[in-house]
């Protein structure tokens, strides 16, 4: 009766601090293959234009989502909300990675409440979003693929992913005419990849390997293709220095001024192999993100390079927070005018 006794006792407060470790913080981790494996089935998204109208995308990046009540948090998912509500509804917002922070620094740290808090302002508002991988999103409480299991709970996240394919959610989107012809395919590409010393990797070759498919499938029904992708690399910097600066008068970034910050971009890795396969294929815009002190808007080798900006109050660089649209016209004839590039401030 008395090791009854201790044993119940032990029970009531060892159930309470396990119920603790397993609070909301911690209950993206534990994925296993097999709960993802309906991910790859998923078909990929299409989305039909009349001839009147343009695919309208909102691009946040850096927003460096922790979960917590702080000021920079709260700024961050108010600023996200006003665009949204001061705007019509966009075709997609897109969030091209880094959308949390890889450092429990803050107190409270909650990964999975910083998810659902963003998450549940595209779905109050009706607006479709997606997911792209940054090199900070999966480190931790909860991998990437954890992250597009989680945000798919959500009836209006568009996601799909390929098989036998390093990363997650390498995958595409295609727009069709009225007529029901391709036009053009934004294909996402997972750029933060990380080895085991959480050092960020090139594209891997099945990845490479994938988009020479899917770009030659586009060429072949007469598509154009976009990409979008996290992770800039080194030959940005080349680009930044010698491309063309207002092929697209639209945008109204830095127009060439000395911004702090273009230094690390030489630091970058190399992405060799992808500029070498989109030389064959062909592709109309490169847009990736950078938490540097950096924007930009260059038209370099037949093809947009846009390094667009920071989104989340945290992230502490000096360029004024908020997102990027990009708008593609699939009825335009000249390929500088498929595009419409813009920024929106947080008020």
């Amino acid at each position: 009766m008395f090791n009854k006794c201790i044993l119940i006792v032990v029970l009531i407060f060892t159930i309470p601090v396990f119920l603790f470790a397993c609070s909301d913080g911690d209950m993206l981790e534990g994925v296993s293959d097999k709960d993802y494996e309906h991910i790859y089935d998923l078909e990929y998204p299409k989305f039909s234009l009349n001839r009147n109208e343009d695919f309208e995308m909102l691009i946040f990046n850096d927003l460096l989502l922790t979960g917590t009540d702080t000021d920079e948090e709260n700024k961050t998912l108010e600023g996200i909300a006003e665009i949204l509500d001061n705007n019509n509804p966009f075709d997609l917002v897109v969030l091209n990675g880094n959308v949390f922070n890889s450092e429990e620094s803050q107190k409270g740290y909650n990964k999975l409440n910083a998810l659902k808090n963003l998450a549940n302002i595209f779905q109050s508002r009706n607006q479709s979003f997606t997911f792209v991988n940054g090199e900070k999103d999966g480190v931790l409480k909860g991998s990437s693929k954890a992250l597009v299991l989680e945000f798919n709970k959500f009836s209006t996240f568009i996601i799909a992913d390929t098989r036998n394919i390093e990363g997650t959610a390498n995958y595409y989107i295609r727009l069709f005419d009225d007529k029901d012809n391709e036009r053009h395919r934004i294909i996402f590409i997972d750029s933060g990849r990380l080895d085991d010393n959480k050092v960020l990797q090139p594209l891997h070759q099945s990845q490479i390997q994938w988009y020479n498919t899917v770009a030659q499938e586009a060429l072949d029904v007469g598509a154009l293709t976009s990409i979008i992708m996290y992770s800039p690399f080194n030959e940005f910097l080349a680009v930044y220095n010698d491309g063309e600066k207002n092929a697209n008068e639209n945008y109204d970034a830095d127009g060439g001024n000395d911004i702090k910050g273009m230094h690390e971009i030489s630091s970058f890795i190399e992405n060799d192999a992808l500029l070498t396969a989109i030389k064959q294929k062909g592709n109309n815009a490169l847009i990736v993100a950078a938490s540097v002190d950096s924007e930009f808007l260059r038209y370099s080798d037949d093809m947009f390079w846009f390094l667009t900006r920071s989104g989340g109050h945290v992230n502490l660089t000096e360029i004024k927070k908020g997102a990027t649209k990009v708008s593609i016209t699939c009825y335009a004839t000249e390929k500088k005018d498929m595009y419409y590039f813009g920024k929106v401030d947080y008020s």
